[in-house]
């Protein structure tokens, strides 16, 4: 399962996906940051784990999650996806 941050409010986190596409309460999270890197002649996209996060709640199409861990700052637009064999 893959989302997006889309608020920050002190630790805790607001995202994109809900119920509607399986989220639950205490479904572990990481968060991810993207980054240009050049590799040759061509620019290239990886995902850093940037942090952790755990689902304390959840609406239709909205999840609320506690940040567990922090690696960098966290802001809206980055990618959360779930930790699978939780």
């Amino acid at each position: 399962m893959r989302g997006e941050v889309v608020q920050v409010n002190g630790n805790e986190i607001v995202l994109n996906i809900g119920q509607s596409v399986g989220l639950k309460t205490g479904t572990k999270l990481k968060l991810l940051e993207e980054r240009k890197v050049k590799v040759g002649n061509k620019l290239s996209t990886t995902r850093i784990e940037a942090g952790a996060a755990e689902v304390s709640r959840v609406e239709a199409d909205l999840g609320y999650a506690k940040l567990t861990e922090s690696k960098s700052p966290v802001r809206p637009g980055m990618k959360v996806e779930e930790v699978v064999g939780q």
